[in-house]
């Protein structure tokens, strides 16, 4: 599936470097920090275009040995025109949000938290800082890497994924 086809027909122009995201994916990750147990688990993303220039985002994680739901997303994804500039803007069901910033250089998109917002009682520690990389190593293969920085802990890799494009029904 090339660029083209894994996209809208009528994806606003300003959206055209992160074209290669639009879709739906799934797939299995790891997850890992100093302070927890490793953990395994299965994950579907979605990136969509509703004929606005951002793209609605979507994450469901489910344990891969219980099965029982972990971590869920959502948001919006946006690019500053005539530029690589990226925002996502994420809600999360922890009670945590992220505006996170950075560039997408062909189809690797590297992104920065700029702020994260929590409710006034999660859990501690408290996140500080957060780094995503998504990466499309072909055109039904994308890679996730997270870090993560809290109260307690520096930038350490928490999560790592691999997802391919589920097939259009």
């Amino acid at each position: 599936m090339s660029k083209s086809e894994s996209s809208p027909k009528n994806l606003p122009q300003v959206l055209a470097p992160v074209s290669w995201l639009v879709g739906r994916w799934e797939g299995e990750g790891r997850g890992e920090y100093p302070t927890i147990q490793p953990f395994t688990y299965r994950e579907t993303v979605e990136f969509n275009n509703f004929g606005q220039p951002n793209l609605a985002f979507s994450s469901k994680s489910w344990n891969s040995k219980t099965n029982a739901p972990m971590h869920f997303e959502s948001g919006f994804l946006r690019i500053m025109p005539s530029t690589t500039k990226v925002a996502l803007m994420l809600a999360q069901n922890i009670g945590v949000t992220e505006l996170l910033e950075g560039e997408v250089e062909g189809e690797v998109l590297h992104l920065t938290a700029q702020a994260i917002g929590r409710m006034s009682f999660g859990k501690p520690p408290a996140v500080l800082k957060t780094e995503r990389v998504y990466m499309l190593v072909d055109e039904n293969t994308l890679e996730f890497k997270q870090f993560m920085e809290t109260e307690t802990t520096p930038r350490t890799q928490h999560l790592q994924a691999t997802y391919k494009r589920a097939q259009s029904s």
